[in-house]
């Protein structure tokens, strides 16, 4: 009989350090007197200044790592427990092994903010669209005049991701005679789908009212019980994992020997993949909302409106995090998340003493799986063809359809075919085609742990 027990742990993290191998910190309140970051530990992000059309700028200034400063860290305690018995003409052997995946990483990313100039707020106010290519506002001016077209910034977030995976085996190893021995055995394991363990990771709801898109659906709800929660379960866990195992070895002769064998094998649900660290973010980003005019200034700083609120932040409507705007959605979490791969595995094959020093075998082995992840097979806001020829719209064989599409909602032909904005708030800025997803109110969603692909 044999126990164990282990523990693994990761800490993987990147600060930026000077000679000596201490963190850098930056406090942009101290040094440029700039107001509103959360944790003033980095020279934040600033954008923008350099013109699209050639005619000069400055390069990006500011901290990668004020963006990327997520500390990934992996904690994972383990145990196992194995017996071999061998009797009379038996060998069996039992066992099970249990561990505990946990990823608990720290997010202080963007937590200075970010800022982002444009051409507009030097422009002219009545040239919202560039004309030739061009438009007489310069980025890299807008940024000496301290006019900020947007802003983002993120609440630091200390989520706790994990899951949980057991398994237990029993198998024989026969031989029934001389020239016939028979394994058989079955394995049964249970993986627990990867979860917030408090409910503070978003996931989309296509049925939840989003309040910041006028209450039409597609919104964020938060898994588990107690306020703010759906009551619900995102996924379940599978719990019919039986994996029988079959083989067989006959001896036709002296020389010659026939194999064959069957099992299923069953992988772990989805480990982290190093999405947990933004499973539960608190973000904002803010841009102008009327051209020309900057949402804050550089002396003002990221003022509290524009802050994103406490975390953990359980409204429904924190998505898209630049609102009106249409943006990312939060990601779908598969109803199935909770179930693992299955591989089906079977062979045969004929081994035969040619001479004395030398044995030929011929052998089939085929294997054949279902349920593995594959999250580029939905799209749930797909402009699909079906969809648009409900609008009337023909983008295969009509050109005009496919400028009307590509052009702004604000546009008279929109306008002349009817097209208007699917809430009150949806920009008109927003091309038409936006404006027809199933979700205006989101441009990608994505979706995680969908267990759709074959082997």
């Amino acid at each position: 009989m044999h126990f164990g027990g282990g523990y693994r742990a990761n800490y993987l993290n990147a600060p930026t350090v000077d000679e000596n191998g201490d963190p850098v910190i930056f406090n942009p309140v101290q040094e440029l007197g700039l107001k509103g970051g959360l944790q003033n530990k980095w020279f934040p992000p600033m954008s923008g200044f350099l013109a699209a059309n050639g005619t000069g700028g400055m390069k990006n200034i500011g901290s990668a790592s004020s963006i990327n400063n997520v500390q990934y860290i992996t904690q994972s305690p383990s145990f196992n427990a194995n017996m071999t018995w061998v009797k009379s003409s038996h060998t069996y052997k039992f066992g099970a092994e249990f561990r505990t995946e946990g990823y608990p990483p720290i997010v202080e990313g963007n937590t200075d903010g970010s800022y982002v100039f444009s051409a507009a707020q030097t422009g002219q106010p009545f040239q919202n669209t560039a004309a030739n290519g061009f438009n007489v506002g310069f980025g890299y001016a807008s940024f000496l005049l301290g006019q900020v077209n947007s802003v983002s910034i993120n609440n630091p977030t200390r989520p706790r991701i994990g899951k949980k995976q057991f398994g237990i085996y029993a198998q024989d190893s026969w031989k029934v005679t001389r020239k016939f021995t028979l394994d058989y055995g079955v394995r049964y394991d249970y993986s627990t789908y990867l979860r917030e363990q408090y409910g503070r990771a978003p996931g989309f709801s296509a049925t939840t009212s989003n309040p910041t898109a006028g209450n039409m659906p597609g919104a964020a709800i938060y898994d588990g019980s107690g306020p703010g929660r759906c009551n619900c379960n995102f996924a379940h866990n599978y719990p019919f994992a039986g994996a029988p195992r079959l083989g067989a070895a006959y001896q036709i002769n002296t020389k010659t020997v026939v194999r064959a064998g069957f099992g299923i094998v069953y992988a772990g649900t989805e480990a982290n993949a190093n999405v947990s660290a933004g499973l539960a973010p608190s973000a904002t980003n803010n841009t102008a909302s009327v051209f020309g005019s900057p949402i804050t200034t550089l002396a003002v700083g990221i003022p509290a409106a524009l802050l994103p609120p406490a975390w953990p932040n359980y409204n429904p409507g924190q998505f898209p995090t630049g609102a009106p705007t249409p943006g990312a959605g939060p990601p779908l979490m598969d109803a199935n998340a909770g179930r693992p791969a299955r591989q089906y595995q079977w062979s045969v094959s004929l081994g035969r003493e040619v001479l004395r020093d030398l044995v030929v075998e011929v052998a089939y082995v085929a294997n054949r799986g279902v349920w593995w992840q594959a999250p580029g097979l939905i799209n749930l806001n797909a402009l699909s063809y079906d969809r648009l020829k409900s609008f009337n719209l023909d983008p295969v064989n009509n050109a005009a359809d496919r400028t009307l599409l590509t052009g702004f909602l604000s546009a008279v032909s929109a306008a002349q075919r009817g097209f208007r904005a699917p809430y009150s708030t949806f920009p008109l800025s927003q091309t038409v085609a936006q404006s027809l997803r199933p979700f205006p109110q989101f441009t990608t969603i994505p979706v995680y742990w969908d267990p759709l692909g074959k082997t």
